[in-house]
């Protein structure tokens, strides 16, 4: 049998990373604060998400730094409630959860 590699998989989802700034934009000092401004914040944000990965604790948002699965998602369907709000949040199902040993039942090309 093949291994199930996720990136070749038609469910496969992955966060188009968000570039804000353009190299030839850091010629003045302002500029330069607010890139490394964003820098730190996106640091910050992968490191709570490798915590929450590493601790197996659920994605009720959609995943920056680890792709998740829309078929698992969608067939698990699963849901979080703000505790605060109220509001219902998809539970998103990431690949390395889903396809851990490369056997995803759900693998299409």
């Amino acid at each position: 049998m093949d291994i199930a590699i996720c990136r070749n998989c038609r469910h496969f989802r992955e966060r188009t990373p968000v570039k804000p700034f353009r190299h030839n934009d850091y010629h003045t000092p302002e500029i330069l604060e607010e890139v490394v401004k964003w820098e730190e914040e996106q640091n910050k944000k992968a490191l709570l998400e490798q915590q929450r990965f590493d601790r197996e604790e659920e994605f009720d948002y959609e995943p920056i730094n680890y792709p998740w699965c829309a078929r698992w998602t969608t067939k698990e369907n699963r849901r979080a409630i703000d505790p605060i709000s109220g509001e219902k949040r998809r539970i998103y199902i990431l690949c390395a959860r889903a396809n851990a040993n490369g056997d995803c039942t759900l693998f299409e090309e």
